[in-house]
């Protein structure tokens, strides 16, 4: 759809700039799936940032694996969860794991029209894609020509305003490739 809205000038198709996948494999490597991996470059190429959730188990996805967060593609953000004291519970790893966000003890939705408190990594990624759909839709007009112009370069962009932006943490330092959570004030005026 990325591809036919940016063929038509916007006439057709739809202005997509970011997915979500709060899935994958645990404990695997990107050589194992050279065609997964590259299909986030491809995305990338239309416009398209793809935010992955890590494995909702303490290890270094850098040496255990993950798909798709260890997929290395600059079009992939990967993203764990962190708690409201700045507690990092979930995977990590410094060269893979992009961002934080908050991912511990969330209120949300339950059955019959109840909340209940969940925790988990999937509470994060839509986070951060959000987090990109907002960034797209501030009033800036470089990245509104840029995202025309050059769909790429406009996601690397936007890409580097989210982590560029993020709130730095000591505790993450040697954790998570941006060493911070996501701060939207900060990125938005990157």
């Amino acid at each position: 759809m990325r591809q036919l809205y940016n063929l038509s000038k916007g006439k057709n198709g739809a202005f997509v700039v970011a997915t979500d996948t709060s899935w994958g494999i645990d404990k695997r490597k990107p050589e194992d799936f050279p065609i997964w991996c590259n299909f986030y470059n491809a995305l990338g190429e239309a416009g398209i940032l793809n935010v992955a959730a890590t494995i909702n188990q303490s290890i270094d996805v850098d040496a255990a694996g993950d798909i798709p967060t260890t997929c290395p593609s600059d079009f992939m953000i990967a993203a764990t969860a962190i708690s409201d004291k700045g507690e990092l519970r979930y995977g990590f790893g410094k060269k893979s794991i992009d961002i934080t966000s908050l991912g511990f003890n969330l209120l949300t939705t339950a059955d019959k029209g109840a909340y209940a408190r969940q925790s988990g990594n999937s509470f994060v990624s839509p986070q951060i894609a959000g987090a990109i759909g907002l960034l797209y839709a501030s009033p800036c007009p470089t990245l509104a020509v840029l995202s025309r112009t050059d769909p790429a370069a406009a996601a690397l962009y936007v890409r580097r305003a989210l982590l560029s932006g993020v709130t730095i943490l000591d505790s993450l330092a040697q954790k998570v490739n941006s060493g911070g959570v996501l701060n939207m004030d900060k990125s938005i005026k990157y």
